[in-house]
């Protein structure tokens, strides 16, 4: 089978013999795996940055590319793949930067889920005194399942 790709340093596509198997130790479950000149598997980021393109491939080949088409995962473009790898990178000034924000206190701790469900009844009951301001009343007394337990000294 040929393949070329669009290599990052070239102005011009590069053409390559590859094999198709499932033979192989990348291979697993029987998903087929193409593979390099140099005994190499052909990864899926690998695959889609380089903008591989099947140029010639015989009929058997087809069958297993579409196999292995099928094993790959959805197809995601390649500035959101480049991000991915490097935002999975770890560098001197990635711990640096690490470091810095855990000097300034790190990351602010969330809500606590009480305090998100006290700052919505003190909104519904807010809302049920203008209510009953606009129609006349007096307002009623929210009902809820979910009752805070009363302060204990």
């Amino acid at each position: 089978m040929i393949l070329n790709y669009q290599d990052l340093m070239a102005t011009k596509r590069t053409r390559i013999k590859a094999t198709i198997t499932t033979d192989h130790s990348a291979s697993s479950c029987g998903i087929p795996v193409i593979v390099l000149p140099g005994g190499d598997a052909l990864d899926y980021n690998s695959a889609v940055l380089l903008d591989y393109r099947v140029e010639r491939a015989t009929a058997k080949e087809q069958e297993l590319l579409a196999a292995w088409r099928r094993g790959m995962p959805p197809v995601i473009s390649p500035a959101v793949t480049l991000g991915r790898l490097g935002g999975s990178a770890k560098s001197e000034r990635k711990a640096a930067a690490s470091r810095a924000n855990g000097r300034k206190g790190g990351r602010p701790r969330k809500e606590s889920t009480v305090m998100r469900w006290a700052d919505a009844e003190g909104e519904r009951a807010a809302w049920a005194a203008v209510k009953a301001e606009r129609k006349g009343g007096r307002p009623r007394k929210l009902e809820s399942a979910h009752r805070l337990p009363p302060d204990t000294p």
